[in-house]
């Protein structure tokens, strides 16, 4: 599972979907932002465990933009 909506261009705005793996946007080379669905993170992650779970790269695995982690 992600948070991860989408893969957005800062340039141009292409949108590309999670689960791709990019380094640069594929129309116009621009960099790539992750647009979250915050209200999905809000609803499943408390704070307060969050901030006490030791410190991984898996810990922030919901968080990439990766399908089937």
């Amino acid at each position: 599972m992600t948070f991860a909506k989408v893969i957005r261009c800062v340039k141009c705005s292409k949108e590309f979907s999670t689960g791709m793996i990019l380094f640069e946007c594929e129309e116009c080379g621009g960099p790539l932002d992750i647009i979250y669905d915050y209200h999905q993170i809000k609803k499943q992650i408390l704070l307060s465990k969050f901030k006490h779970d030791p410190i991984s790269h898996w810990k922030y695995a919901p968080f990439y933009p990766i399908n089937n982690l």
